[in-house]
């Protein structure tokens, strides 16, 4: 009778005979989603089988005696769904934070060596000494432009070069001529003189338009490094401003314009 039954009600009082009346076993033969209700006071059912009822969904229990109450209460079905649940999104985040290191990771291999390949190409050696040095003389500049920017961000400092950064010798008119200095900012990696760092030096060789403070790249050390370049800055150059953008920046203005801007900035300072 009892595999066919929906529902089992005991109340039976508990002796040696009846303990652990409902084992294993007979628990296995049950009907599929059996409810049974236990009115009784001590372990006329073996925990470790309502346990394993519980967790594979083949039986529904509800129970008073305290003592197997508190044990279905750990395998009830509901509480085992939202656990795995909670478990499953951690993961997914997980494997999320761990996805976008490695593609943070590849996309600073792949810059570094494509500008490995363009001094190849080009001859230009990947080397040097890039840290900062004093300059000889002290002069006063208008402001210092720094480009915050990263081992990741090639193509950005490449949108910035196309737009509104000047380059080669246009660039080093502008400091002497307007006294504008402009640089991309970047410390260095974790792995000193890697391919990271003599990628940056190559572009430096090419271009000369990056500053390297005393820094080791990181996403959580950004406010240390703001920091330390303007302390870089200020040692290095007297401005009268310093100024401090990041790479994503990209406008194209006639430069006539901005040149019209700053002076209009001088002239209200003087």
């Amino acid at each position: 009778m009892l595999p066919k039954c929906d529902i089992i009600v005991i109340n039976t009082p508990l002796t040696e005979k009846t303990k652990g009346l409902f084992d294993k076993a007979k628990i296995s033969k049950l009907k599929k989603g059996v409810l049974i209700v236990n009115n009784a006071r001590g372990a006329i059912m073996d925990t470790q089988a309502v346990v394993d009822g519980c967790s594979s969904g083949h039986i529904a229990v509800r129970i008073e005696d305290e003592k197997l109450k508190l044990v279905a209460e750990g395998c009830n079905p509901r509480v085992d769904k939202a656990k795995e649940f909670s478990g499953e999104i951690s993961k997914a985040q997980h494997t999320m934070q761990s996805l976008d290191k490695t593609i943070s990771n590849l996309e600073m291999e792949l810059a570094a060596a494509r500008v490995v390949q363009d001094s190849i190409l080009t001859g230009i050696p990947i080397s040097g000494d890039l840290s900062v040095t004093e300059p000889t003389k002290r002069r006063k500049y208008l402001m210092v432009i720094n480009i915050n920017t990263a081992f990741s961000s090639r193509k950005r400092i490449d949108y910035v070069r196309a737009t509104w950064m000047q380059q080669g010798e246009k660039l080093k008119k502008l400091e002497d001529e307007k006294g504008i200095i402009m640089r991309f900012v970047i410390g260095h990696s974790a792995t000193s003189g890697g391919i990271l760092d003599r990628a940056i030096e190559a572009e430096e060789h090419k271009h000369g338009d990056f500053l390297r403070p005393d820094h080791v790249e990181g996403y959580l050390e950004l406010s240390t490094k703001t920091k330390i370049y303007f302390a870089t800055v200020v040692a290095l150059w007297d401005a009268d401003f310093y100024v401090k953008v990041d790479d994503d920046v990209h406008v194209n203005i006639v430069f006539e314009e901005v040149q019209q801007w700053i002076w209009r900035i001088a002239s209200c300072t003087a």
